[in-house]
């Protein structure tokens, strides 16, 4: 057995990481050393990036050996790092941020990868019943080396990812021996976190041998609320739940045809029925028409029953690419204070940037204000709206987004293909929704002219795949079929779907209430799923009814 434990490029929100003091040793150096205090050979890798070289020095001063490569592909490097194991041999993977694990954490990981025939074996959370952030995988090097040619970008940057995809996967649970501590948190990302972890280490003798467990059991006994998570995310056994989609009430919606909008009468009364029949959560955005003001004369009426509230960001169309910063600030401003106006409220609980580029565009000036404005309480929870899986990525990639939008459906087979299950596994924060559960309406169609009309005989098929599937499965309509599909998936925690009267609101929470579909029936689905033109997915590229 190999540990590895990898030094990741350190959050927005707490530059230079690795090399802060816990104990009097920096951070990913006591992460290392507390890994191989079992006497197993420790590694830490790192980029050649020339702020990790007094890091890389430190490491090996305290005789720690270092490998280092290249910054945006950790999957060569740690592949690197195990070069001269053989294919059987076992690498322990952790990360520079989490300090709990020791020696004994790693062994029992490799342990239990040995003891079945997985490729990886991992701790889930909530499942193993840990802290947020403390985590480790064990990885047999040939399956390591057998998948990496099959790794995405976004798959070569989180190393492991490709064999959570592909490989055989096992997972560890209840590791803390029943001990709830999984509404911990021990994962670094702020300033707040690391005060947080030094005083953990306060008062240790020993730092290096200090046994993981007696760290968790004194997690456990502090009475500091800082430690608890906010509201935890769906674990994979939840379902998705029903976020109201609020376009429709805004402006007219639609490709193939247009949705009629209310008036302001009966924008209330759909929005007011919709908190009393239990829906949570109304998804809008600045640039949905009147949808914001609607909501917020809705929720004005409603108190303390009122949903929480999703809004986006005003997309910028009329800010050119080379405005300085200045009149950027102003427009986010503009837009988030227009929101707030509209919704009546001093605080925005969700924003969402409208257009993932919105993040760097003006050399990231839009997104540094938002974070500003987060912190100082005017936003809470800070995500991203995605097109597609390029952006999603990257989303994750950011510790500051804790929220993202994206576009699924039951044909949509883009978000498995590129692993983006995998890699929100490492980002348990991360609330996910969906939209275009639907289709705009297509997938309800079972008439070829409610779909786009290029190819009518492969409408035909996809319409025959999805009321067959509905029979098999016996569900009691297609959109039994699209909805429970979603839900079911466990990565997804809301679905974003809009209605145009109370009859479609009280019918899509009735698709709420029916069971979870099982595995099989999942694995049914995407098994049995015809091949179609990815253009199918965009309406934008429908070009008022025929496929490019």
């Amino acid at each position: 057995m190999r540990i590895v434990v990898e030094v990741r490029s350190p959050p927005q929100r707490l530059p230079g990481r690795p090399l802060l003091p816990v104990a009097g040793i920096p951070l990913a150096v006591l992460a290392a050393l507390r890994a191989g205090n079992g006497g197993h050979q420790t590694v830490l890798a790192a980029s050649r990036d020339p702020g990790n070289d007094s890091l890389c020095a430190a490491a090996i001063a305290r005789g720690l050996k270092v490998v280092r490569g290249a910054g945006d592909d950790g999957l060569a490097l740690l592949l690197t790092c195990a070069g001269d194991l053989a294919d059987d041999d076992i690498v322990v993977r952790f990360t520079d941020d989490d300090v709990v694990p020791d020696g004994d954490f790693a062994a029992m990981l490799a342990d239990g990868l040995a003891g079945g025939d997985g490729d990886i074996l991992g701790t889930a959370w909530p499942e193993a019943g840990l802290p947020f952030g403390v985590r480790g995988e064990a990885i047999r090097v040939g399956a390591l080396r057998r998948f990496a040619g099959q790794a995405n970008a976004a798959e070569r940057q989180l190393p492991t990812a490709v064999l959570w995809r592909l490989g055989r996967v096992a997972a560890v649970n209840d590791l803390a021996g029943g001990i709830d501590t999984a509404r911990y948190r021990c994962a670094v990302v702020s300033f707040a976190d690391y005060v947080r972890i030094k005083a953990l280490f306060a008062g240790i003798a020993d730092p290096i041998t200090v046994p993981w467990r007696q760290l968790v059991e004194r997690l456990a006994q502090t009475p500091e609320k800082d430690w608890l998570l906010g509201p935890r995310p769906a674990a994979p056994d939840r379902a998705a739940e029903f976020v109201l989609g609020t376009v429709q009430i805004g402006l007219p919606y639609g490709t193939l045809r247009k949705f009629s909008m209310p008036d302001d009468a009966g924008a209330t009364s759909l929005l007011h029925r919709a908190a009393e029949i239990g829906v949570r959560q109304f998804d809008t955005a600045r640039n949905y028409g009147r949808s914001e003001e609607r909501v917020g004369d809705a929720l004005a009426g409603l108190g303390s029953a009122a949903p929480a509230v999703v809004t986006k960001l005003d997309p910028f169309f009329f800010v050119p690419a080379d405005a300085p910063e200045w009149a950027v600030r102003s427009a986010v401003q503009a837009s988030v204070f227009a929101s707030c106006r509209a919704l009546r409220t001093r605080h925005l609980p969700v924003l969402l940037l409208h257009l993932a580029h919105t993040r760097t565009s003006w050399n990231g000036a839009a997104w540094r204000c938002l974070l500003e404005m987060r912190d100082q309480g005017i936003i809470g929870r800070l995500g991203i709206s995605v097109q597609n899986a390029i952006e999603a990525e990257q989303a994750i990639g950011d510790p500051d987004v804790e929220q993202i939008q994206l576009p699924a459906n039951i044909l949509d087979h883009r978000w498995r293909q590129a692993g983006i299950p995998a890699l929100l596994a490492e980002r348990p924060d991360i609330v996910v929704h969906a939209r275009s559960v639907f289709l705009q309406g297509v997938l309800l169609s079972g008439d070829v002219g409610g779909w786009p009309a290029r190819d009518p005989a492969m409408a035909q098929r996809l319409i025959d795949w999805l009321q067959g599937l509905t029979r098999e499965l016996g569900l009691a309509s297609v959109a039994h079929l699209l909805v429970g599909y979603l839900r079911s998936l466990g990565w997804i925690h809301g679905l974003v779907l809009g209605v145009e009267n109370e009859a479609q609101l009280a019918a899509n929470m009735r698709l709420f209430e029916a069971p979870l579909l099982s595995r099989e029936a999942i694995e049914r689905i995407e098994q049995s799923r015809p091949h179609f033109p990815d253009w199918l997915l965009d309406p934008g590229r429908w070009k008022g009814g025929a496929w490019n």
